[in-house]
């Protein structure tokens, strides 16, 4: 009786092993899979090499976690405990890398995004088309004044209002001065209004070419602030922002995970080389 009790809690022990084994395998395979999209996404990121650029030197791909485990010997019967602890590590080692693959692309993403931002100018490309909506709208162009258009519009009535005005202030109230000073401001914001309308493209180029030239200049000199000990003489300040994001949220983690030290030298400058480069 004891036997049997005995090679009954065996034989459910086994088939234990052997549920965790085909669950481990099988959730190997679909992390496995999904790396996989992962990898065929890689078109969808500037994955462009510039040596020059830290974010750059080499793909992104190149930044994936480099592990091993050794199952050479896992299929004989005495090893099966073992084989099963080290899918286990396998998937472990599966689920850390497809998590850190998730992190870096996100990484690269954000930096890529800061990296438009001051650099991207949609602004100047569309100054064009915003300046001809706006003469549409306004009916003021270079040429002078069209047929249609809210400003030519409700020129006639603010014409009359300051008619009416200028008339009740300066022949029934006797202010003429005060009236003069009404006709001047009218004057002059009609003519500042048009001009601003009839020239809009350029004007909003220049506005804009102006607060691009600000931006450009805060941000190199935040970096000299920032960076105050880098050789980074003549370096686009946009790459060295980038440079600093791509450090710390991919290099220095990438390494912690890999070497266990988010310090290259003391790691060994050729020994990181050679992997990252492989």
């Amino acid at each position: 009786m004891k036997e049997r009790i005995k090679g009954a809690f065996t034989k459910r022990k086994i088939l234990h092993f052997l549920k965790m084994a085909l669950f481990v395998v099988a959730l190997s395979l679909i992390l496995l899979s999904l790396l996989g999209t992962v990898a065929h996404a890689t078109g969808l990121v500037d994955d462009t090499i510039n040596a020059e650029n830290l974010y750059s030197k080499y793909p992104l791909s190149n930044y994936q976690l480099d592990f091993y485990v050794d199952n050479s010997w896992s299929w004989l019967p005495w090893n099966w405990l073992d084989g099963i602890g080290k899918s286990v590590q396998y998937g472990l080692y599966c689920i850390t890398n497809f998590v850190w693959t998730i992190s870096l692309y996100l990484s690269n993403a954000t930096g890529y995004v800061v990296q438009e931002a001051y650099k991207l100018d949609f602004i100047n490309d569309m100054a064009d088309s915003i300046g001809q909506s706006i003469q549409t709208l306004a009916g003021v162009t270079e040429n002078g004044f069209s047929s249609t258009g809210f400003y030519v519009g409700f020129l006639l009535l603010i014409i009359l209002i300051v008619g009416l005005y200028v008339a009740y202030t300066g022949l029934i109230k006797r202010e003429t001065s005060k009236a003069l000073h009404a006709v001047i401001n009218f004057v002059v914001v009609f003519v500042l209004s048009a001009s601003f309308i009839a020239y809009a493209p350029d004007y909003i180029k220049k506005i804009n070419e102006f607060s691009s030239d600000i931006s450009t200049a805060s941000l190199d000199l935040g970096t000299k602030i920032m960076l105050p000990n880098s050789d980074s003489e003549g370096k686009d300040s946009v790459d060295l922002i980038r440079d600093s994001l791509f450090s710390i949220q991919v290099e220095q983690p990438w390494l912690l995970l890999q070497f266990g030290n988010s310090n290259a030298e003391e790691i060994g400058t050729d020994r990181v080389e050679a992997l990252v480069s492989v």
